[in-house]
């Protein structure tokens, strides 16, 4: 049997047919880091909030803490 070589116009079809089966397999991945991306988007802005509200309260108790120590307790 003789063994054809392909010609490089073969050769590049070849490869962009592997080359779209993986693209294909990428997609979905994608779609898994949408996923993942939601709830970690959900704890940030828990922490966020959480953050936001506590650091209010340690302002507000300066505050009165200062106003208290002028007014002699």
């Amino acid at each position: 049997m003789a063994q054809r070589s392909m010609s490089a116009g073969q050769q590049q079809k070849l490869f962009r047919r592997f080359k779209r089966g993986s693209r294909a397999g990428m997609r979905g991945s994608s779609l898994v880091k949408k996923l993942l991306f939601i709830p970690l988007a959900f704890v940030v802005l828990l922490l966020l909030a959480i953050s936001f509200f506590e650091g209010r309260k340690a302002y507000w108790d300066y505050q009165v803490r200062k106003m208290c120590e002028k007014d002699g307790g």
